[in-house]
């Protein structure tokens, strides 16, 4: 599964043309607070879904993990805020923790509103078994290499 954290309008110019092209679905886990709506109509795509990166608790202030609002938030206002990014998103499957932070709090507020699958920043491949609102990823940056990449995410003995 291929992400995309934030829903950046950068991203999203220069994803489009590729998904339609190729045809591979990927998930862009939206900041609905950020013109989220406009997002989602402009870039609608068969090969784009739109999931939750929360609405407006994306930004740092908390006291735990690093230092995101969602787990510290107390409970009501964390599920509004979720509920108001799938009502934007149109879907309410996943949702990438900002920051990647997880903890009691989240999930709590993560299973009220209805979430499937959680995703964090920590290393790794999902597997069966797993937590689902507690699975691992492989993150890419801007200084690493395909090569890189292709290494940590292609299944043992493909190489």
């Amino acid at each position: 599964m291929l992400t995309f954290d934030d829903g950046e309008y950068a991203t999203l110019d220069q994803l489009i043309p590729i998904v339609e092209q190729t045809h591979v679905p990927v998930t862009s886990f939206l900041i609905t607070e950020h013109a989220g709506k406009k997002k989602v109509k402009r870039y609608k795509s068969k090969y784009l879904y739109f999931e939750s990166h929360t609405h407006g608790l994306h930004h740092a202030g908390g006291a735990a993990g690093y230092r995101g609002m969602l787990p510290v938030v107390d409970f009501e206002t964390g599920v509004a805020d979720l509920k108001k990014s799938i009502d934007i998103c149109g879907s309410g499957k996943a949702i990438a923790y900002p920051y990647g932070d997880y903890n009691e709090n989240v999930r709590l507020i993560t299973e009220a509103a209805g979430f499937l699958v959680g995703v964090t920043t920590q290393f790794g491949n999902a597997r069966p078994g797993m937590n689902p609102l507690a699975l691992p990823r492989i993150r890419m940056w801007q200084d690493q290499t395909l090569e890189y990449f292709q290494r940590n995410v292609a299944p043992a003995g493909t190489l």
